[in-house]
């Protein structure tokens, strides 16, 4: 009894619960329609009103921008007007200054009366601009003997070192200027067309030409000359340097054709089988030997041999004993280096006999037959 009250119990609470859970669910779907009405209200409620307001907003703004286009183009008109005077007015103004400034510059930098600057490259830039002459439409006119006189423009064709200077009234040497200072014209001086300035126009003609025949003014347009022909230390290295390969390459080409006539005359005699060296070879001997007779004979047509045995070293004519071995070593080395050549691509037989000597050394000779590339058959005997 008490095991089935126990289960009718479970079941109503079961019953309860599940009751309980279904009314939280219809209650929750109350809540969520509520809520979805109420936002579909404020929607349509906003709709409308954005509407109206966008209407109204369009409306005041296209009113506020014909007011402000009406503003600006008003404003635009005068503000144009005011800044194209002020413009106007300003560049006036900055052109004069540049004018000026570029005047004071001219003055300040190719005044003749300045100094030349110490920097070695203003110094070259200012010489490479040349002299200062300037051309006006009338000179400074001065009383001298009883008669107005100035500056000729055609002085500056006639005389291509004359400067002037139109704040003083006076003219300069250009060449003297730059190097009146240097070693060459230190006790020949001349202040009056260096530094001082000459202005006895009367006179200038026999006083330019006086000038242009001078010791001093000749040494400064030397100087002057000079120093714009002048090339860097670069340029001068870099010559040098071309030069001296140049130099070493044609000797090298000259020693190359030498060496192949030496060594022409190495293989004849090695092909004849004779000998090379005389008994005697000093100068004054009547037979120097097959080698030294055949240079001297070769030398009376041959220019290439005859400038090398005139012209080169003693130590290097080439023509001892010892350069004879040398060559005829490297000869029989490049001879081997072709046999070997012709062994490795072709098919060869062998020969070898042995004997002994009256010294009682053994002798091994070995003779390689082969073919070569022009289907020659060879025979080629080697001593060992």
């Amino acid at each position: 009894m008490s095991s089935q009250r126990s289960g009718c119990e479970k079941r109503k609470r079961k019953a309860c619960k599940e009751a309980e859970l279904l009314k939280i669910k219809t209650s929750a779907e109350n809540i969520t329609d509520s809520i979805s009405d109420s936002t579909k209200k404020i929607e349509n409620k906003e709709l409308h009103s954005d509407d109206a307001s966008a209407d109204n907003t369009t409306d005041s703004i296209f009113e506020s921008s014909k007011k402000s286009e009406n503003k600006e183009l008003h404003s635009d008109d005068t503000s144009a007007e005011n800044t194209t005077d002020s413009i106007f007015n300003s560049s006036k103004q900055s052109e004069n200054k540049e004018l000026y400034s570029d005047d004071v510059n001219m003055v300040n930098v190719y005044d003749p009366v300045n100094p030349f600057s110490k920097d070695r490259l203003e110094f070259q830039n200012r010489i490479l601009k040349g002299r200062y002459k300037p051309i006006l439409d009338l000179y400074p006119r001065s009383l001298q003997n009883s008669k107005k006189r100035s500056l000729q423009k055609n002085w500056y064709d006639i005389f291509d070192w004359l400067e002037y200077r139109d704040a003083s009234d006076k003219a300069f040497c250009f060449p003297c200027r730059c190097f009146k200072g240097n070693e060459i014209n230190s006790s020949y001086s001349e202040s009056t067309f260096s530094s001082n300035g000459f202005k006895a126009w009367y006179r200038a003609i026999d006083a330019f030409k006086k000038h242009q025949s001078s010791k001093c003014h000749l040494n400064s347009a030397k100087a002057l000359t000079d120093f714009i022909n002048l090339k860097s230390i670069d340029c001068v290295l870099d010559k040098n340097r071309l030069e001296e390969i140049s130099r070493k390459e044609k000797d090298r080409l000259k020693n190359r054709e030498f060496m192949n006539r030496i060594i022409d005359i190495i293989i004849c005699l090695g092909k004849s089988g004779r000998p090379f060296r005389g008994h005697d070879e000093k100068s004054d001997s009547c037979n120097l030997g097959l080698f030294k007779e055949l240079v001297i004979l070769l030398t009376k047509y041959d220019v290439v041999l005859q400038d090398h045995l005139q012209e080169a070293p003693k130590n290097a004519l080439y023509t001892s004993n010892r350069i004879q071995n040398d060559l005829i070593t490297s000869i029989k080395n490049v001879i081997l280096r072709n046999i070997k050549n012709n062994l490795q691509n072709s098919f060869i037989s062998i020969m070898a006999d042995e004997t002994t000597d009256v010294g009682h050394f053994e002798q091994l000779s070995i003779v390689f037959r082969y073919f070569d590339e022009k289907k020659i058959d060879q025979l080629k005997l080697i001593l060992h």
